[in-house]
């Protein structure tokens, strides 16, 4: 059986899914100018598990009309994708981990935007990710199929 974007899709959405339960107690603070935007790990794991979903039902429903859209465009797109929920999930554990271990006194995690500006870089290449799914989706409509 040869891998498809389908499957890594659906691996990836178990694993957030999974993740996001083990530390359900964990969040993230992004400081937007004089607001602290508090988001816990399992809601963005939910978003990405339901992100997951609705993707593999468009690749499914796609190849089912016999327009399957092309490996190249949904490696690209899952690659990013995955490179964005890395940033999402995982940075922010590592982030603080470092944070609270070498500086347990100083208030860097907090005093410092270098964390909210790599946390942001993992909706960025989502939303990428996303316009390269878009590129594949048109294409594979535009594709001329012959009729046997």
């Amino acid at each position: 059986m040869k891998i498809k974007p389908i499957h890594l899709f659906l691996i990836v959405g178990f694993l957030s899914i999974i993740i996001g339960v083990i530390t359900k107690s964990l969040f993230i603070d992004v400081n937007v100018y004089d607001t602290y935007l508090v988001i816990t790990y399992l809601q963005i794991a939910t978003i990405i598990t339901v992100s997951c979903g609705v993707i593999i039902s468009i690749y499914i429903f796609m190849n089912f009309l016999n327009r399957p859209i092309k490996k190249k465009y949904g490696f690209l797109h899952f690659s990013l994708f995955l490179c964005g929920t890395v940033f999402l999930l995982v940075f922010q554990i590592v982030a603080r981990f470092l944070t609270e271990t070498f500086y347990p006194n100083d208030k860097i995690y907090e005093s410092h935007y270098w964390i909210d500006l790599i946390i942001l870089i993992g909706p960025l290449l989502i939303f990428i990710s996303l316009i390269i799914f878009g590129i594949g989706f048109i294409n594979a409509f535009k594709q001329n199929k012959l009729i046997s």
